[in-house]
């Protein structure tokens, strides 16, 4: 019986390994069906979600994004299957293709892994590309942890791109401080920048998408921003091995009292 209880509590320890998503956004439908989900995208001047245009140059028309305003409400397009799980202990990796349209905009918005329940109380917990208002006709970029950014990124408009987002956990210089780089590439590999930041605030992410950041102004300030190809860590599961020791310990257990039983059985019919 202890046997089966260590394995057991083994078990409850184990890390998770983790899936990884893809999306092309082929249609409407078999994104929605894989969880990608809009919220607010669709009012007070924001025209974001779904969209069957190829502006961020993917590999077949079909993308997410949109019109972006600076406006008060919060807004999203993301994937909210990834469970409850993502609490920045883990390594987190996202790339795909992206595209910046229109720097008339005047605002900031965010890209990457974040938390649903909290944008959508007005907080912001979040991890993966922070994009602030345009200067001189050049999109702002930068890494960020919850607010924390970066080195700052200047893209030109109307540039499609590919991204990489990589969250090591263990990869900050502080103790238990991990470590964000954000990647971008021109799409003929000859140009690339990048932004790191480090930190580490016990938050987190069940979300991947785009979040619209709650601001006031004017709403006529609008961008377009789009994205495709995306592939990112999902939700966690157990692993193998641990599904494994799980049947092991379930084993062990019905193994433990079946025997105990068949004690039990011979001693009262030796008794009588």
């Amino acid at each position: 019986m202890a046997l089966s209880t260590s394995l057991l509590l083994t078990i409850s320890g184990t890390a998770r390994a983790q899936l990884l998503e893809t999306q092309t956004f082929d249609s409407e439908a078999s994104a929605s069906a894989a969880g990608w989900t809009e919220f607010g995208s669709r009012i007070n001047n924001f025209d974001f979600g779904y969209s069957s245009t190829n502006h961020a140059e993917g590999t077949a028309s079909g993308e997410g994004g949109g019109r972006i305003a600076r406006s008060e409400p919060l807004g999203y397009y993301a994937d909210l299957t990834l469970g409850d799980v993502n609490d920045l202990s883990i390594d987190l990796h996202a790339t795909g293709r992206l595209k910046f349209q229109d720097s008339n905009y005047d605002g900031e918005f965010f890209f990457g892994f974040f938390d649903k329940d909290q944008a959508e109380a007005n907080n912001t917990d979040y991890l993966g590309i922070h994009v602030r208002e345009p200067r001189n006709g050049l999109w702002r970029v930068l890494s960020s942890i919850d607010g924390n950014d970066g080195v700052q990124l200047n893209i030109t408009d109307d540039t499609a791109l590919n991204f990489e987002i990589d969250w090591d956990a263990d990869g900050g210089a502080a103790v238990g401080d991990g470590r964000l780089m954000l990647t971008l590439t021109t799409l003929d590999g000859l140009q690339t920048l990048e932004s790191t930041v480090e930190g580490f605030d016990g938050m987190t992410v069940n979300a991947f998408g785009l979040l619209n950041l709650p601001q006031g102004g004017n709403l006529d300030q609008v961008g377009d921003f789009f994205f495709d190809d995306l592939s990112y860590t999902g939700e966690g599961i157990p692993e193998p091995s641990s599904l494994l020791l799980a049947a092991l310990g379930l084993l062990g257990l019905l193994g433990c009292g079946r025997r105990r039983r068949r004690a039990q059985n011979t001693h009262i019919f030796a008794t009588h």
